[in-house]
């Protein structure tokens, strides 16, 4: 290392000094020695302060520049190490910096290897950090099904607790509610049924009540938990109407995110009021990229789902799903479905589109198509437009009555359709001329801008991402 003498006179009163934790001392011997290099045992200074339980030298070190990347001989990273000598306050600084998340050891991720150790205190820390309770180790199981093989009940009562706020906004919003739970139940039994979400304070009996879901109370009654029949009575015989509503887009328009932000637009009232809530909805996961205050790329991620993929460049949602909300007196179906213009090729996107065309004839009625589109797409391509085109000639005619367009990200164009307009127009008039010769209005009555930027603030915010009161007040226009 250029201008480093490194000699042992140097090493050790560098060494003395962090050991005195004399770092005005140790940042002066800085220029002559090497912060990263490694005793006859192979241990950095860093590697050595994680060991020793000293927080302030390994908070020091990272700051002056020692690489986080290092490995003791074991194989561990410093997060696995502090977890193995159970360094609460290491723990908790180097998870809240979240320098080793999705970082694993043995096959194991850092929440697993709490677990494995029956650790619950360090448990609440990674997960308070954001480590997620439903990732698989190597084994293909998550840290709940580790807690319940190790039959630690107190790790998976809390764990249940934690996440089953989730589980109910799974069951409640995605179809299939009952299955859902049920799946659940198999695994984990009542503990499962009897954990107190700590977001709502409420158990599943409690919640389904106040959010009238009368499937669901039927079948906790099944299970002998006992639910307040009197609402069987009051709704049982006045079902929703329930309007179902198919989005349809390009890949990479942002579908996704569209329904885990109208889930929380129809939670809080206003941006400030969900990000002051305990949690931000999110049936969809999904990553995005956001730059930091100092311009440094950082990935944000939210949830897992082997429905969504979220390798870089990949086609998110794998296959169509549909989810419902309340809103008001009747439900809105929200049907998913894969993007057009798939990154596996035409033959994924046929067959897409095969099981697009499945969802549609298991519906009675699908009561409005709405294509979503980005706003500044001065090309449309000739997939979507075929995929229209078919879509289109499946359904009756007078379906065409019933489409609206949503553009996504549209605040970069004061919230009006940008340079896409002319294609799809082109598009639309070529429709009409040509079979399947239908006559798609495209007036303002059925035009919607949005933009979603919002929902990705409350995630980045939980990630410790930060952003002026200028950039937050811009966000919350959007709302």
């Amino acid at each position: 290392m250029s201008g480093i003498s490194d000699t042992g006179i140097e090493k050790d009163a560098f060494h003395q000094a962090l050991l005195n934790r004399q770092f005005d001392a140790a940042k002066k011997l800085l220029p002559k020695v090497d912060i990263n290099s490694k005793d006859a045992n192979g241990n950095t200074y860093l590697l050595r302060a994680c060991m020793n339980d000293d927080i302030d030298t390994v908070k020091w070190l990272i700051q002056n520049g020692a690489k986080t990347d290092v490995l003791h001989r074991t194989g561990r990273n410093l997060l696995f190490i502090a977890i193995k000598s159970k360094h609460m306050d290491i723990i908790r600084w180097l998870a809240d910096e979240k320098l080793f998340q999705g970082t694993t050891y043995n096959g194991q991720t850092p929440l697993h290897e709490a677990v494995s150790m029956n650790q619950l205190d360090i448990v609440k820390v990674l997960v308070g950090a954001g480590e997620e309770a439903a990732v698989q180790n190597q084994s293909g199981k998550t840290a709940l099904d580790l807690a319940h093989q190790q039959n630690d009940k107190n790790i998976l009562k809390w764990l249940l607790t934690n996440k089953s706020f989730e589980i109910l906004d799974e069951a409640i919003y995605e179809e299939g509610k009952v299955a859902h739970l049920q799946s659940y139940f198999d695994k984990y039994g009542y503990e499962f049924l009897n954990a107190k979400s700590l977001e709502r304070n409420t158990t599943i009996a409690e919640y389904a009540a106040s959010t009238h879901q009368i499937e669901i109370l039927k079948w906790l009654q099944s299970k002998k938990i006992p639910v307040d029949t009197t609402l069987f009575l009051e709704l049982g015989n006045q079902p929703k109407q329930t309007f179902n509503l198919l989005l349809v887009g390009e890949t990479g328009v942002g579908k996704s995110t569209f329904i885990n932000a109208f889930m929380n637009y129809l939670n809080f009232n206003t941006m400030d009021e969900a990000e002051h809530a305990k949690t931000v909805h999110s049936l969809i996961p999904s990553n995005f990229t956001v730059t930091d205050e100092n311009f440094v790329p950082q990935l944000v991620k939210f949830g897992s789902d082997i429905n969504e993929s979220v390798a870089p460049g990949a086609s998110a949602t794998q296959s169509a799903r549909s989810y419902v909300f309340d809103a008001g007196d009747v439900k809105i179906r929200l049907i998913d479905t894969p993007g057009i213009g798939d990154t596996r090729g035409i033959g994924k996107d046929e067959e897409n589109f095969d099981r697009l065309l499945t969802v549609i004839g298991e519906l009675q009625d699908v009561h409005g198509i709405c294509i979503l589109l980005k706003p500044n797409n001065a090309r449309l391509t000739v997939l979507f437009e075929y995929c229209i085109k078919q879509l289109l000639s499946r359904l009756q005619k007078d379906a065409s009555q019933n489409i609206i367009f949503l553009f996504t990200n549209s605040r970069s164009t004061f919230y009006r359709p940008g340079d896409t307009i002319t294609p799809l127009k082109s598009i639309l008039g070529d429709i009409k001329a040509k079979p399947p010769h239908i006559d798609i209005p495209f007036k303002k009555q059925n035009v919607f801008c949005v933009d979603n930027e919002a929902f990705r603030f409350l995630i980045a915010k939980r990630s410790n991402i930060h952003f002026d009161d200028d950039e937050k007040d811009n966000f919350a226009k959007s709302w």
